[in-house]
């Protein structure tokens, strides 16, 4: 079962893969994306949103980096 990343404000709890499974939601501006256990256990769809988020020449951590060259 993975957590997913959520949407908050006006979409609060809106996945932001859109799955329907039965994974733990976690709100993505409150998660600990830095920890590398948690993000393990995260759905690559909702990482790979969260990922593209980031604007081209912005500082980002090198593991979102890695998402965005893979595709």
């Amino acid at each position: 079962m993975s957590i997913h990343l959520t949407h908050t404000g006006f979409y609060a709890g809106r996945r932001y893969c859109s799955s329907t499974d039965a994974g733990r939601n976690v709100h993505g501006s409150y998660a600990p994306l830095q920890n590398d256990d948690f993000r393990a256990q995260c759905c690559s769809d909702c990482l790979k949103v969260w990922a593209d988020s980031y604007d081209d020449g912005e500082a980002m951590p090198s593991w979102v980096e890695s998402i965005r060259n893979e595709g």
